[in-house]
């Protein structure tokens, strides 16, 4: 961190802009002092860490207390205007206000609520600073080394921050708002993409399974095969799962296979053929029966068949019961595309006769359909398939790229901001060291008052 500031600045704590840093820098309760068993669906509001973004409150899954319970965590209330940082998780010290529609309430532990003095410092500087890489440094220096990224109160208290003077802070909150409304834009229409891509593949699998990708195999219009779920060509035919693949039940004793990779539905990208960081059997401490599968079967997870979560594994290893191995009697990445399309799962849900799937049983995967083609054809519908997915996910990788870009945009529109390069300084302006002195000053008159007051007290007889 830089010593050098320009001129009418000061490096400050954050318990420097306060006038009671105990009272106004305070964390939640200890967790037995607040247990989830208390949680109700009314009353008075709590603020969780999945409340806390950057400079953005999640106002979803907000749970609330009694007021009894609140009456006893009085110390650890909060009200609206105040800032809420966490103080667990990663990323860390992610930092928001209070809003206007939750007048007051309690935060929970891992939640560090500040309410510094605005006479001497503007709450959106302040904000802007904490969420900047000036506090998160400092932040990730005191958790170096540990497995959990935690820091605690004192640490907060002592954040380093660089001070301009108030109208100079006002100035920089003033430009950053303009900037940060732009990339607030930019985030939010580059949201749009991933929902686009993801309806690009479904109508590129719809496509697939009708027929419509290989129209060139095919006569004309003539040359089809009418009846359910929908007209495919005629040299095509509707079997069940049952037809063209096997689950394969092949339980193990974890203890046999403890250095074997372990599989579950979390290891799998939802709507992606594609494997997730896993680890070892040992390494999950696995400690129940396991599917064990083989180097070119495909896994699929018959849990919440709506997240659509396939692979072909090219490994040996084992699987979560809640997984089926399969060996396809089609060819193998065919099956693959149809267990993971929108197609599929409508059918799936049709069959269930129910909306919601929390588990499809082998008997029900079994009876679904699944249009089939001649073996040929089954393999280029793969190929075109993947040479389409393969053209929109280098528009996905673009995207992560526009997404990276904004954040190191932020980051350094901010880091400029904090070296005094964003804004002019005015020669004007009241220096940051008075507005310091004058803190110091006012706290100093408060806790002699409060001692005079002490000794004027008449003792009890």
């Amino acid at each position: 961190m830089a010593d050098d500031l320009p001129i009418g600045w000061v490096w400050i704590q954050l318990e420097d802009i306060t006038m009671n840093p105990k009272n106004d820098i305070v964390d939640g309760p200890f967790g037995s002092n607040l247990k989830a068993t208390e949680y109700l669906d009314s009353g008075i509001p709590i603020i969780r860490l999945q409340n806390i973004d950057r400079n953005q409150f999640i106002d979803k899954n907000i749970k609330f207390i009694s007021s009894e319970k609140a009456d006893s965590l009085k110390r650890h209330s909060f009200i609206n205007g105040d800032i809420v940082i966490t103080k667990l998780g990663d990323p860390l010290g992610k930092a928001c206000l209070v809003p206007n529609n939750i007048k007051e309430g309690i935060i929970v532990a891992d939640i560090v609520r500040v309410r510094p003095d605005e006479r001497f410092v503007s709450k959106p500087y302040l904000l802007h600073a904490i969420n900047s890489k000036v506090v998160i440094n400092q932040l990730q220096a005191e958790t170096k080394g540990t497995t959990r990224a935690r820091v605690n109160l004192s640490h907060i208290r002592q954040i380093k921050i660089p001070l301009p003077p108030l109208n100079e802070q006002r100035r920089i909150v003033e430009k950053l708002d303009r900037i940060m409304e732009r990339l607030r834009r930019a985030r939010h229409e580059l949201s749009h993409i991933p929902k686009l891509i993801a309806r690009y593949k479904q109508a590129v699998l719809a496509a697939a399974f009708r027929g419509d990708l290989t129209a060139d195999w095919h006569n004309d219009q003539q040359d089809m095969r009418y009846g359910e779920p929908w007209i495919i060509p005629a040299s095509w035919d509707w079997k069940y799962i049952s037809d063209i693949a096997e689950v394969v039940s092949n339980l193990v004793n974890p203890s046999e296979v403890m250095d074997l990779p372990h599989i579950a539905p979390n290891h799998i990208e939802s709507g992606k053929p594609q494997l997730l960081p896993f680890k070892t059997v040992r390494e999950d401490a696995v400690v129940s029966p396991k599917h064990r599968f083989f180097p070119g079967q495909l896994i699929y997870s018959k849990i919440r068949p709506y997240l659509r979560k396939a692979v072909i594994i090219d490994f040996e290893g084992v699987c979560s019961a809640d997984m089926y191995p399969i060996n396809a009697r089609c060819n193998t990445k065919y099956l693959l595309y149809w267990l993971i399309s929108d197609d599929f799962n409508v059918l799936a849900m049709e069959h269930q006769g129910r909306t919601v799937l929390p588990k499809i049983n082998k008997a029900g995967l079994y009876k679904l359909p699944i249009p089939i083609p001649p073996i040929e054809e089954q393999k280029e519908i793969v190929r075109r398939v993947e040479e389409r997915f393969e053209k929109i996910d280098k528009i996905e990788q673009e995207y992560q790229k526009a997404v990276k870009l904004c954040d190191r945009l932020e980051q350094a529109t901010l880091a400029k901001a904090f070296r005094g390069e964003l804004v002019p300084q005015d020669p004007n302006d009241e220096p940051a060291s008075v507005l310091l002195e004058r803190i110091r000053a006012e706290r100093q008159a408060q806790s002699q008052g409060k001692a005079a007051k002490s000794q004027r007290k008449p003792k009890a007889t």
